[in-house]
Formats: C-alpha cells, structure tokens, sequence
C-alpha cells in the first residue's frame, strides 16, 4: 500500500508511503492553523482513501481571513503565496518508517557547483541504531494546486502536477557560482475584504507516480495531459524509493497586508459624530456624516441619535407564522416562530418525505416530480451501468477462454447497448487487475475490450472490482449516469490469492465488494466449476444468494448468462 500524510501546522507537511504493490492510500491529518494573526488555514481529516497509480485524487483546504483580521478596520487585504518544500525526518528500515514527532521543512542551499541540494540542519533529537535524519524523496512534484472553478478569482494564480518545485538562477559564473540563487515555484492568492473576498478554497491534487519499467502504457500521454510542459520521464521514480515514505511540505507565507484609507464613521460603530461648522454636507447635508437617517443602516435596524444600531422589531414573541423552508414538494411548507429578540426564527419543516404516491398529484418524496412524472411510479428501469468484471488468470485454458469470449459478447448482444440504453464497461484481474473499457454504449468497442482479454497468472478479485467501482461511483460524473442502476457481473473459476496470499487475498476481495454493495452496486456473481467456493461468492462477493449463479464449466456460461436479469422494477 501507498500511504500519504498531509499535515498542516503552520505549513501544509506531506509524507506518503509508495511500496511496490498497485495501491496508494493517503491521509490528512490535523489540518488547522492560524498565521500571524491574519490569515486561517483550517480543514477537517482529509482522507484520500486508496488509489491506484496514475489515479487522480482532489482534496480541498480553505485559506480564510482570520477574525482578528475581519475585526479591524484598519486593514483590508492579504496578498500571499503557496511554495512547495522538501521535508525533513528520522527514518528507519530504509526509509520506510518515519518518526512523525520530529520532522522539519528542508532547506535549499546551492553548493560550490552551482546545484542545488536539501540541507536538514541538525536531528531533532538523538538518533538510534538504524535511524537517519535525512530529506525525504520528494512528493510535491505531484501535487498540483489550483482553485475551485465556481470561485476562482483573477488574483489568485495554479499551477498543475508533474512540476519541478524551484530552480537555480544562474546569476554567477561556472568559476563563481556564489551569486546563484534558488527561485521557487508558487502560486499566488489574494483575499480582499472589501470585495467579500474573505476565503479561497484551494483544489490539492494528487496525480500518483509509478516506477522504472512498471509503468503502464499511457503514462506519457497520462503526464502530458496534466502539464504538457513537463517530461513524462523525469516524473518516473527509481524502484529503490519503492516502499519509502515521501514527503513534501505546503508552505503559506503572508507577502503584504494591505491598509485601509482612514475609515468613514458608519452607524453602528457607537461614534457620535457632531454637526460640522457650517452645518451642510452629509448624507443628510445638516453637517453630520454617517449616523444619521438611513446610511449605513442593516435592513431591520434603525440609528439612534448615539449613532448605534436598533434592531426594528419583527414580530411579537411567541408569534407564528407560515414560511418556505425552500425545499421541493411537501417538504417546503413550515413554520417559524417569533424569538424573545423579536425576530423570526428558523423555518422549521412542517412534513417530512415519504415515498412517492402515484395517484394524488403531490410531489410526496420532495425530488420535485410529481406522480407519473417521478421516476419511483415507472413500472421498470429497464437501462444499467454495467461492468463486467472478467477472471483470466492460468487456470482457464484457451478452450475455456475462447467459451468466455463467446458467452461475453452473447450477453452484450441481449443489453443492445447505445446511447441512451445500456451502458457496459470491463475490468479484469489476474495477478493484478486491469481497467478495460469505461462506460459506453458503443457496442464495437465493447466487443473489441472482450476480444483484447489474455489469459494472466493468478487471482486478485479486490482489484478487479475496486476497478468496477470507482467507474460505477457516483462521483465519476463523465461516465457513470446517476439515474440508472448500477450493476457489477463476476465471472470466475478460482479462488482470490492475491494480493500477498488466499487469506488476506479473500479478505480484501469482501472488503471491495462490500463497499460496492454500500454505495447500491448491485453485484452478480458466476462460479465456474467446481474449485471455487461457492459459500464464500455467494455470501461474501454477491448481492445475496439469488445473485449467485453456478455453471459446471465454461461452455455452459452462456446459457447461464441469459438467466441473469439486471432490470430493476419498482
């Protein structure tokens, strides 16, 4: 497994483990801090969960306006920048277990050749037998930063993954190189407090890398669509970093605080303000400035003459009135409550949703659908996502294979996929799984991701149908449709060995398919044979029982697959 931690203390710190197996998993951890007293940099545990090489993976942390900052009239701005920096630890075995009490931002110095390398400075502490205090290989190469679309402002800048995190300027001379300086790599964000531009949320995206002569084909056009600046080459890792915790941290640093000009009185700021000489001007042109009449008033209060804010009572307490909760169907109508503020309270929801009636002209499950028109009252769903999840590992023979084939593109052929009928995609597994085919109605290319199957080495079910699932998952909004069920079929002939061995191989394949179920993957199961354990697919791997379906060997499979019904009825 790769594990990532992203930390933020007063910098956002990275590590992540990358060993050899296909896997990552990553972490966020303590995810708060305040930075000198202006800016806050706050998130919950962020967990990115386990991904696969070339996978990417999104995660969000907010740079806000502290409150000390928003309280104080004096200033109105923030300019600041995000650097990238290598990390510093205690490792032991080999760089494959870290010390998280005691790390530190590295420091770039450019030696007498003008290059640049990362010095820690001195351990934290007193170091044991087998420990190191050294840099870590280097994760922010990976990371890109960059803001949420819907908020993206033009004072704020990005900057995309497959990047170098600095560079040497080369100001001195080859025989003189003590002018030299490091220039780092930054994105740049801006929050003015007058425009309401108090917080940005910014996008940390993961793009995992593999590892000399183990990366997949595509790896190039992979890196290249990311950043088509970068050198798909230069992003490999060596296979001696393989298993090693890889670190980065996430510096914020405040570049200018910007000041307000000397600010109006207002009302609501308790300053009484006193008729000027002539008595003219003003908003009311009697000589006062802000506190008089209307200016500057909230809607709902009023200014008294000590030019302080009065709220305008609402209502009386205990009072009730009818209100909108803003929600859809029966779900809208509520109830609020005048306060001992004299206020409105909250509108509290009057009816709850209950499933949907077809015959009553009420839209009763609050999807804003209404009787014949709601999905709920059709008959039949009768159109699927479906993945095939395929077994080729040593133990089918080319017989069996080429009945596999057979019985595949026959059961392609019943769904009649297209555009806006059925969906089908594929993964298979062998030693590692594999992903095929995304979510299509084109027939062809489903054809041809069957044909293009080849007989493997063992049995890794969990990787096939974690595969299955993250294209079934809801947030792959550019291929799984939201609207129709989602359906995995297995066919297998063995038992799961890897990954490491049967028992953890078993383990994690239950895990997989348990979390497809959760997220409403309805998962159909074919044992071929008489060497798989019909108990274990039919209690651990499929929906239940009455998903699993036996065949005694291959050239049955196709009689068996037209037993399969995938169309959901209400």
């Amino acid at each position: 497994m790769k594990k990532f931690f992203l930390l933020i203390i007063t910098a956002v710190a990275i590590v992540a483990s990358i060993p050899m197996l296909g896997a990552f998993e990553s972490h966020v951890i303590n995810v708060i801090a305040g930075i000198e007293n202006a800016l806050t940099v706050s998130s919950s545990h962020i967990d990115f969960g386990t991904v696969y090489p070339q996978m990417e993976v999104d995660k969000q942390f907010t740079v806000r306006l502290s409150d000390t900052f928003l309280n104080d009239t004096n200033v109105n701005e923030v300019d600041y920048i995000i650097r990238q920096k290598p990390k510093c630890a205690i490792t032991l075995s080999n760089g494959r277990e870290i010390d998280l009490q005691f790390t530190a931002t590295g420091h770039i110095q450019i030696d007498s050749e003008g290059n640049a390398r990362v010095e820690c400075g001195d351990a934290p502490r007193e170091l044991k037998d087998g420990e190191k205090w050294e840099p870590l290989p280097l994760l922010c190469r990976y990371l890109s930063k960059h803001k949420q679309v819907s908020e993206a402002p033009e004072n704020d800048s990005e900057i995309p993954s497959f990047h170098d995190i600095g560079y040497v300027d080369n100001k001195g001379t080859p025989s003189d190189p003590t002018d030299d300086t490091w220039v780092w790599t930054e994105v740049g964000g801006k929050l003015i407090k007058a425009d309401s531009d108090t917080s940005d949320t910014w996008v940390l995206d993961l793009k995992t890398p593999c590892f000399d002569n183990q990366c997949a084909q595509d790896w190039e056009a992979f890196v290249k669509r990311i950043n088509i600046n970068a050198d798909p080459d230069a992003f490999i890792q060596p296979n001696e970093n393989e298993k090693k915790i890889f670190g980065c941290d996430v510096s914020i640093e405040i570049t200018k605080v910007g000041v307000n000009e000397q600010p109006k009185t207002f009302c609501g700021d308790g300053i009484k303000q006193t008729p000027n000489e002539m008595g003219t001007k003003g908003p009311q042109n009697d000589g006062n400035e802000s506190c008089d009449g209307s200016d500057g008033v909230t809607q709902g209060f009023t200014c008294t003459n000590n030019c302080e804010l009065e709220r305008i009572p609402e209502c009386l307490e205990g009072n009730t009135q009818a209100c909108d909760t803003g929600l859809l169907g029966i779900c809208s109508g509520g109830t609020q409550t005048c306060t001992s503020e004299s206020i409105w309270g909250t509108c509290v929801q009057t009816n709850q949703p209950t499933a949907e009636i077809c015959s009553n002209n009420l839209d009763d499950d609050c999807d804003g659908l209404v009787d014949s028109d709601d999905s709920d009252c059709n008959i039949c769903t009768v159109n699927t996502d479906l993945m095939l999840v395929l077994d080729r590992s040593n133990s089918i023979d080319a017989g069996e294979f080429a009945s596999l084939k057979t019985a595949a593109h026959s059961f392609v052929s019943s769904l009649n996929p297209s555009v806006d009928g059925n969906h089908i995609g594929q993964t298979n597994f062998s030693t590692y799984g594999h992903f095929d085919l995304h979510l299509t109605g084109n027939k062809i290319l489903i054809d041809n991701a069957i044909d293009s199957l080849k007989s493997g080495a063992l049995t890794n079910l969990m990787e096939g149908i974690t595969y299955a699932s993250q294209e079934l998952a809801n947030s792959n909004t550019k291929y799984e449709r939201p609207d129709v069920p989602d359906i995995m079929i297995i066919i297998t002939d063995g038992n799961p060995n890897r990954p490491v061995n049967s028992t953890i191989a078993r383990a994690q394949a239950k895990a997989a398919a348990e979390q497809a179920k959760a997220s409403g993957v309805t998962i159909f199961v074919v044992g071929v044979g008489s060497d798989v354990d019909a108990n274990y697919l039919k209690n651990d791997i499929a929906t239940d029982a009455t998903h699993y379906y036996p065949v005694a060997n291959y050239a049955g499979l196709e009689t068996v697959l037209k037993d399969i019904n995938i169309t959901s009825c209400n």
